[in-house]
């Protein structure tokens, strides 16, 4: 009887395989996307922290690229890794599991993208120095994305040619943790708290709305050839465009 039910297991009859193929699928999916978002924000560190003088419009867009990657570190990340650590349970009652297709399938397609990524990284960073225009910021993102591919392909690997599940699961988890908080915290010194993030963006609008009063100044100006009295006398019926009194306006920005 015990030797029917080994057999059983060992041949994988039984197996749940929706069950493994969405996890499998939703590891997979989750290591990319966090993988992803950790290299952002290095490189956001990076241009925060080594600016370019060239790039004069770097500030307008920094803002949203990090809060999106920290966004997707905060909830993916620990996805991944219950992910991961439910499986490496079924994988200890189910060692089936931990050889199917499945599983291999997708582990050597991350290690062929890896693969493809390193050699890419090592081919740009050859191309920049052979034409002269290496630079700090450059060696240092080339680096992250090499450390973070490299990583990646160093665990995989090691987990594929093992029977077992590898001993590096929990160092693993808990070093690559310590790297996003680490990480995820610094990107808070580029965009604030959501308290500044705020402030921000009530600037913004102060600003948007200025620059449209003053285009409607102009218009009248050039209509009348005077100035208006009051705000009120920028209203167009036809633009739909409504302007409140000047003690309204300032009572509206005061409060913004």
């Amino acid at each position: 009887m015990e030797q029917e039910i080994n057999t059983s297991t060992s041949s994988g009859r039984g197996r749940n395989i929706p069950r493994d193929l969405f996890l499998h699928l939703l590891a997979i999916v989750t290591l990319y996307w966090s993988a992803v978002s950790f290299v952002t924000l290095l490189w956001q560190n990076i241009n925060y922290y080594l600016p370019d003088v060239l790039n004069n419009y770097y500030y307008q867009g920094i803002n949203s690229i990090v809060r999106f990657a920290v966004s997707s570190l905060i909830i993916v990340f620990p996805v991944f890794i219950f992910i991961s650590w439910w499986l490496n349970k079924i994988y200890s009652k189910e060692y089936a599991v931990r050889e199917s297709k499945i599983r291999k399938w997708l582990i050597y397609l991350t290690l062929f993208i890896a693969s493809l990524v390193i050699i890419g990284d090592l081919i740009g960073t050859l191309n920049m120095l052979l034409g002269g225009e290496i630079t700090i910021r450059f060696i240092l993102k080339a680096l992250s994305v090499f450390l973070v591919a490299g990583v990646v392909f160093w665990y995989y690997l090691d987990d594929v040619r093992k029977d077992s599940p590898t001993k590096l699961a929990k160092p693993f988890a808990w070093i690559t943790g310590a790297a996003v908080l680490i990480v995820v915290v610094s990107a808070f010194f580029i965009v604030g708290t959501p308290n500044s993030a705020r402030l921000v963006a009530f600037d913004q609008q102060k600003m948007s709305d200025l620059q449209s009063i003053q285009s409607q100044i102009v218009t009248y100006w050039q209509g009348k050839e005077k100035l208006p009295a009051t705000l009120s006398d920028l209203n167009n019926a036809i633009s739909g465009l409504r302007f409140r009194s000047i003690r309204k306006a300032r009572q509206t920005m005061s409060i913004l």
